[in-house]
Formats: C-alpha cells, sequence, structure tokens
C-alpha cells in the first residue's frame, strides 16, 4: 500500500516558496526519464515474474514458449511505457499438412495463444473472456481434440490449451503496484 507524505507548510512567503519548491522537484521527478525507466523496469520484473509463474507447468511445444518467455520487450516513447511480446510461429516451419497449413497465414501470434488459449480448452478457459477477435476450436474439434506430429516425429493429441493471461494479470498487478513504486522513488530521491 502507498504511502502518503505530509508536508508542513508555514504560512509565511518563505514557507509557501518552500513549499512551491517542493512541488517544482516532484514536477522534474514525474518528467524524468530516469523515473520512467525505474517504472519501467519494475514493469518488466513483474512481467517476468508473471511469465514464470503462469508457464511453470510443460507446455507442449517448450522450443515456441521459450522463445515466448525471452522475447518480452520494453518500449518507452514520449514519457509512455510499453511492454509487449510479439513472438510468433512460422507456420511454414510446422509438421502439418499443407491442407492445415493453409487455414493459417505464414505466421501465427504465439503471444496471442499463451494470453487468450487455443481449441475447446481455450474457449472454455477465463481468457476467452478477454479474447475480442481471437478464434477458438478454428476446425470444430470440440473437446476431441486432435493429433499432430512434432518436428522431432513425436506424436501428441490435444484438445487446445488454457490462455495464461499473462499481460492481463500484468494490467492489474501494475494498477496495484504503481502507486507503491512512484512513492519509493520518490523517497529515493527526496529526503
Amino acid at each position: 500500500m502507498a504511502t502518503s507524505k505530509i508536508y508542513e507548510v508555514n504560512l509565511s512567503v518563505n514557507g509557501i516558496n518552500k513549499l512551491i519548491n517542493r512541488l517544482k522537484q516532484l514536477q522534474d521527478i514525474y518528467k524524468s526519464e530516469e523515473f520512467i525507466k525505474y517504472i519501467a523496469d519494475k514493469a518488466e520484473k513483474l512481467l517476468n515474474e508473471i511469465t514464470e509463474s503462469k508457464l511453470s507447468t510443460k507446455i507442449d511445444d517448450e522450443d515456441d514458449i521459450q522463445h515466448y518467455r525471452t522475447n518480452h520487450k520494453i518500449l518507452i516513447q514520449n514519457g509512455e511505457i510499453f511492454l509487449y511480446n510479439d513472438t510468433v510461429i512460422n507456420i511454414n516451419d510446422k509438421n502439418m499438412s499443407e491442407e492445415a497449413k493453409a487455414k493459417y497465414g505464414s505466421k501465427l501470434s504465439l503471444a496471442k495463444i499463451v494470453e487468450y488459449g487455443t481449441g475447446f480448452t481455450g474457449k472454455i478457459s477465463e481468457a476467452s473472456k478477454f479474447a475480442d477477435n481471437w478464434e477458438y476450436d478454428k476446425n470444430n474439434h470440440s473437446y476431441k481434440g486432435w493429433g499432430y506430429t512434432d518436428e522431432k516425429g513425436i506424436s501428441h493429441w490435444t484438445n487446445g490449451m488454457a490462455g495464461k493471461l499473462i499481460f492481463h494479470t500484468l494490467k492489474l498487478e501494475v494498477e496495484n503496484y504503481l502507486p507503491s513504486w512512484i512513492n519509493e522513488y520518490i523517497n529515493l530521491k527526496i529526503k
């Protein structure tokens, strides 16, 4: 929980000038690149923790998931922080029939698959409530699922995967932690 600082103001010209100087300090802090970077680093660390927690169980294609884990990106632009993951699966590299490949574009967003899930399992997961414009069970396999052979020749069966809501969880957690991160930074700069 964020703590508030109380400043006593001496109602005099000198006291008001001290308050104005303190407010200018705070304004400078909020506008500084260092402050934005501090908050961005905290959010990125939290994103990595959430990712590890939500992906701690085995998922079929560990190579793709490992690529997802290591592909979080951060962009700071005009004082705004963007955390994202644009990992894609190259469908042409997958061991799929040409008919199955034709149902997808050449690249499929692994980031959206992880966030919202796939197939019947994804459709009935909590993540589906947040998945605008995301198609589940595209081939109508239902709970029966489907089988496939991976690049190593190993056969698998799946009926999809529940969405992990990593970025949705991040949003909620950042909203929760942001006041304390701000106070933490201000306490480092103003004694």
